[in-house]
């Protein structure tokens, strides 16, 4: 184990729902149940400044793909806009009528995507705040989102163990894939789509039977107990470093490129950075101790 320790940030009185990377990597946003966002600087650990106006605890934040926006959302049934130079809200929007568990910016910026307990995902536009359209179809929460590169397709996770694909542009579904995850990445060439344990090959698209494994993700995640890459289990976490055990909100980790930010029950943010020249390919067990280089 190698590098130099990074902080622990503390600050929040409550346990962490999730954390997001600003695009830069200059910023670090967390949000808790104690109803509040924090900004960071995750170089220094100092804390840029605390977000408050919500009513209910805050379960996801993002950022636009500018960084010139912070989306937060929130069990209050409501979506905050911030700017995270100032910290001066800009807009609440509000249509949900159940807590609002996940948000996302399209690539461009011009759409943002709320998903919520009340079974539906609805796309906003973040200059206005108008509400674009309501995507009904899962028959419970909605807890995770992705847009896919080319703004035109948007991945909706809900507790009915479904993973809904969505035309953008019609607010149509095209598919629904018997696939319970709480996680979802598009490929950078949108040919695929990763959730916790599959690998969805949109190319296959018309295969009649929803079968369209072509693989397992490759990407940095955690999963209550262990950090993974992958379906691999490359390290155990001990109590206080699990995500906080919650099935309606996302996960309370981000990366940016090779360093996890895991939010904790205790209400603190550490890090993890990895060498992924490092990391071995195939199955495995254990990682090997030269992987890691930061764990604080």
């Amino acid at each position: 184990m190698s590098g130099t320790p990074r902080r622990t940030l503390e600050g929040h009185s409550n346990w962490i729902a999730a954390v997001a990377f600003s695009p830069d990597g200059k910023l670090l946003a967390s949000a808790s149940s104690d109803k509040t966002v924090r900004l960071w600087d995750p170089t220094t650990g100092a804390s840029r400044r605390t977000l408050e106006g919500h009513s209910e605890y805050v379960r996801a934040v993002a950022f636009s793909p500018d960084g010139k926006l912070l989306a937060s959302a929130s069990y209050d049934h409501t979506v905050r806009l911030w700017d995270p130079t100032t910290g001066a809200s800009r807009r609440t929007l509000k249509g949900h009528s159940g807590g609002v568990l996940a948000v996302a910016f399209s690539p461009d910026g011009k759409l943002l995507a709320s998903a919520s307990g009340d079974k539906t995902v609805r796309l906003w536009d973040p200059t206005t705040g108008v509400s674009r359209k309501t995507l009904e179809g899962h028959s419970e929460y909605v807890r995770a989102l992705a847009f896919s590169p080319n703004d035109k397709l948007l991945a909706s996770a809900s507790g009915d163990k479904t993973v809904q694909l969505w035309d953008v542009r019609t607010g149509h579904a095209i598919r629904v894939f018997n696939i319970p995850t709480r996680r979802l990445l598009f490929s950078s060439s949108g040919q695929s789509l990763e959730t916790d344990t599959e690998i969805i090959d949109l190319r296959l698209i018309a295969d009649k039977n929803n079968r369209l494994l072509a693989g397992t993700p490759f990407y940095l995640s955690a999963s209550q107990n262990w950090i993974l890459f992958g379906t691999q289990r490359l390290l155990w976490l001990p109590v206080d470093f699990r995500p906080s055990r919650d099935d309606f909100s996302p996960s309370c980790v981000n990366t940016l490129d090779n360093l996890i930010a895991l939010g904790h029950n205790s209400g603190r943010v550490s890090f993890i950075q990895f060498n992924p020249d490092a990391i071995p390919h195939g199955e495995c067990p254990t990682l090997h101790e030269d992987a890691i280089v930061i764990l604080r």
